[in-house]
């Protein structure tokens, strides 16, 4: 069974009273489409299998049901995860769930409290293994707590966080073998204006919890 995870006590118009249009979510691809591609890269660690994240994600929320202006962008992202997380399990079967029979991947209907796309990345996130990756793009980058990625790859929450915590060191690891440089400067994606600038401290604490 699906677990589907629902904010329903905020008021529509904190969310944004209107329903996204076809059109809006076109414009909202084609806005984001560098940071997108580069989050679909992240999860899949394959420049042809991120392109199919993004074109499967593009099919998904055009034809799903409308969805309130308020959640589109944070949405988008949700789908793009999911289905990054589909591309990956498909390429070595059921290997990151624990279960006999494939389940479809759960949405995880949530506002992350920081804003998507401000995250600084490593090139060692692609040195990781599939699950570890999907733990540390998820939990480190998406800012996803670890019960939600828990939910979107079929795995226990103390799993969750181990896999975290060893992409972290792997991470760290790589760059100060390969990339002996201050932390600030590594590329980041871009983002829009009037996103609020990300608070992570790159820590695995509770606050991902």
């Amino acid at each position: 069974m699906s677990t589907v995870l629902v904010l329903n006590d905020q008021p529509n118009s904190a969310l944004g009273g209107e329903y996204a249009t076809p059109d809006d979510v076109q414009k909202q691809f084609a806005s984001e489409i560098t940071d997108l591609f580069l989050l679909a890269l992240l999860l899949t660690a394959d420049a042809e299998k991120a392109e199919l994240c993004i074109v499967r994600s593009i099919h998904e929320c055009l034809e799903r049901d409308p969805i309130l202006k308020g959640w589109l962008r944070p949405w988008i992202r949700n789908t793009v995860i999911r289905n990054g997380i589909g591309i990956v399990k498909g390429i070595q079967g059921d290997s990151l769930s624990d279960t006999s029979q494939p389940e479809p991947i759960p949405s995880a209907h949530v506002l992350p409290q920081s804003a998507p796309g401000t995250w600084e990345y490593s090139a060692g996130n692609l040195e990781l293994n599939d699950f570890d990756r999907l733990a540390y793009v998820i939990c480190v980058l998406e800012h996803y707590s670890s019960l939600h990625c828990a939910l979107l790859v079929g795995r226990s929450r103390q799993e969750v966080r181990d896999s975290r915590n060893r992409a972290l060191a792997q991470i760290a690891a790589f760059e100060s073998k390969c990339c002996p440089v201050p932390h600030d400067s590594f590329p980041r994606p871009s983002s829009q204006s009037n996103d609020q600038p990300s608070t992570f401290d790159g820590s695995c604490g509770c606050l991902l919890d």
